[in-house]
């Protein structure tokens, strides 16, 4: 979260010329004394050792030299308007025009972040009064010392001001990144909360995306999602870092007393490098998501923002439970529960509202209609249960015939115009419905056909017996649009020219497919 620039810029102001060479002399490196310390750098990385004894380990600064408050104040306004900052600065208190007092004053109105150090012989303003100008800030901020100064003095003060400006600059950026991540992440969480319907197949995408984000936040290298799904233990749901392709948890880590503990209280544990966040819904416990650093790199995290992210989480997976309880309630209402086709109910509560939402031009469509030859004779020759075996034979020779459409998908899959859309229906007693979208006639007759023949195939198995079975149908195939039909009508006006082609097949001898003559309904 944090940049790689290092700020070594400092300002020296003083009316003698002879204090600000010393300044030039002693905080600055010459090529010479440059060129040797890289040469002695070079050998030490080859050897592998440490910096060789009595080599330059002086820090090599920018120098802005001022003779004036005038001066420097210009300096310093320049730096800033360039993009540019500055550390730290040496102040002579007695001068000429603007003093030191003055100069302090007038640039920490431009940059209140610089370090200064007061460096003078005699002063006419007291401490206190010079103090007065960091009045709110840290009083690390202003140092003292006397001139004539010591060279080690001078160069331990400067390495002093710019660390502190620097580190301090670096902790800034570091919350402001930290409140970034909180302000971001408070976002996702909350569109996160307000999801009423999640899917399992989204589910997985949605925690899989909040473990990235807070991996980020929390400056982590490794984390994972923990199910736990029976009483085998914890299972690895997702993994990043070292926990990639890692199926069992107890493979990775070594010691899981934090995730009991964490689980026990219901609350987010962070020790040393290790972060876990429980997902438990009173008496449920789903599991939990867990990050760590390096070893070496102690965790910073926002308990308060840990415990919200919980929440958020364990709300994801109740609402997909109750998605999928909702999906199953769904389908048990919508599906017949001898054959596994789908209801009447389906078709007037459901298919019809997706036809007109999503058919905006003209397609081809087919209606057939089947219906099982001489079904009162099996019943009453071999009972009702040998007629419901019979039954869910049909529905199998359906469901092999047509693609069942997804209930909650249909409408997504219905917007590519030209897609072939499939659906089977038990309308009631042996009477099934197929219906056909984006599929002409040819296309129908074939699915027809190949119905009538499965059924047929063998008949049914009945306490040993085989018994034959064998059924007609009645097609209708035209051109429809959503535009043309106002009402739910008119899926009932096709199905009614479906059941005149099926009764000519039963009139014609049965077992065989036979289309409606005219295209019109």
């Amino acid at each position: 979260m944090t940049s790689n620039w290092y700020c070594k810029t400092i300002i020296c102001v003083d009316d003698e010329e002879s204090v600000l060479e010393s300044y030039r002399q002693i905080l600055t490196i010459s090529e010479e004394d440059a060129e040797l310390a890289d040469i002695l750098a070079l050998a030490d990385e080859r050897s592998g050792e440490s910096a060789v004894s009595g080599s330059d380990s002086r820090q090599e600064y920018t120098l802005l030299l001022a003779d004036s408050g005038v001066k420097a104040l210009q300096l310093i306004r320049d730096e800033l308007a360039a993009g540019r900052r500055v550390a730290a600065g040496f102040f002579d208190m007695r001068m000429p025009g603007m003093d030191g007092y003055e100069t302090i004053k007038a640039i920490r109105e431009l940059d209140r972040d610089l370090v200064c150090t007061v460096v003078t012989a005699y002063t006419d303003r007291s401490v206190n009064q010079i103090r007065d100008l960091f009045s709110g800030d840290s009083q690390d901020q202003l140092l003292y010392f006397k001139k004539p100064f010591a060279p080690e003095e001078l160069e331990q003060s400067a390495l002093n001001m710019v660390s502190a400006w620097n580190n301090k600059r670096r902790l800034e950026e570091y919350m402001r990144a930290v409140e970034m991540h909180k302000h971001g992440l408070s976002h996702i969480l909350h569109a996160v909360g307000v999801l009423s319907c999640v899917p399992p197949h989204s589910l997985q995408s949605l925690l899989t995306g909040l473990l990235f984000e807070f991996m980020a936040f929390l400056e982590a290298e490794n984390g994972c999602i923990v199910f736990w799904p029976d009483k085998d233990g914890p299972k690895l749901q997702y993994g990043v870092g070292r926990f990639e392709n890692q199926l069992n948890l107890h493979q990775v880590v070594e010691d899981e007393s934090l995730f009991q503990a964490s689980l026990a209280v219901n609350q987010c544990q962070v020790v040393g490098n290790q972060c876990f966040v429980p997902l438990v819904n009173r008496d449920q416990r789903f599991g939990g998501m867990y990050i760590e650093t390096i070893k070496s790199k102690e965790m910073r995290a926002d308990l308060n923002l840990l415990e919200i992210f919980k929440t958020q989480m364990v709300q994801l997976i109740l609402n997909s439970l109750y998605h999928q309880r909702a999906v199953t309630s769904m389908e048990e209402a919508l599906t017949d529960p001898l054959t596994g086709l789908y209801n009447r109910r389906f078709l007037v509560k459901v298919l019809f509202d997706e036809l007109k939402r999503n058919m905006g031009v003209k397609m081809q469509m087919a209606v057939l209609m089947v219906d099982l030859d001489d079904f009162k004779k099996v019943n009453d020759l071999y009972g009702h249960d040998a007629g419901d075996v019979a039954l869910r034979k049909v529905g199998n020779v359906l469901q092999l015939a047509v693609r069942k459409c997804d209930l909650f998908g249909m409408g997504r899959e219905l917007e590519h115009i030209g897609r072939t859309e499939q659906y089977a229906l038990r309308m009631g007693g042996e009477e099934f419905c197929v219906i056909l979208l984006n599929t002409g006639l040819d296309g129908a007759k074939s699915v027809g056909e190949r119905m009538r023949q499965g059924i047929a195939q063998g008949g049914f198995v009945y306490q040993g017996e085989e018994i034959p079975l064998t059924a007609s149908v009645g097609i209708w195939s035209g051109e429809v649009t959503s535009l043309d039909h106002e009402n739910e009508d008119f899926l009932a006006d096709y199905i009614v020219c479906a059941d005149q082609a099926l009764y000519q097949a039963k009139e014609q001898g049965k077992n065989r497919v036979v289309v409606y003559e005219s295209s019109s309904a």
